[in-house]
């Protein structure tokens, strides 16, 4: 991610605990600036939500699953088309 978002920013937006589990919200935002995703650079400006949910051990991450908006992030950068230009996704006239 790094090599297509070189001023990647990451904020968090919740963090909740319980049990053994810690789950975080998050978003990250930056510039598509390098080829790091195998697309050519857009100079888009990109926004991505996710979670990150961990399982602690003694004091260690011991598991740990992540969840992004792919289909957003692809949209935003140019890979894929967006619901208003995809005719796959829009009601012919």
């Amino acid at each position: 991610m790094r090599g297509a978002i070189a001023d990647l920013q990451i904020a968090i937006e919740d963090i909740i605990a319980e049990g053994d589990k810690v789950l975080v919200r998050l978003v990250l935002t930056g510039t598509h600036s390098g080829n790091g995703l195998g697309v050519a650079p857009t100079g888009n400006p990109v926004r991505v939500a996710g979670l990150v949910l961990v399982r602690i051990s003694g004091e260690q991450i011991v598991e740990g699953w992540n969840s992004w908006d792919q289909l957003g992030f692809l949209r935003q950068i140019g890979a894929l088309p967006t619901p208003a230009n995809d005719r796959f996704l829009t009601a012919s006239s």
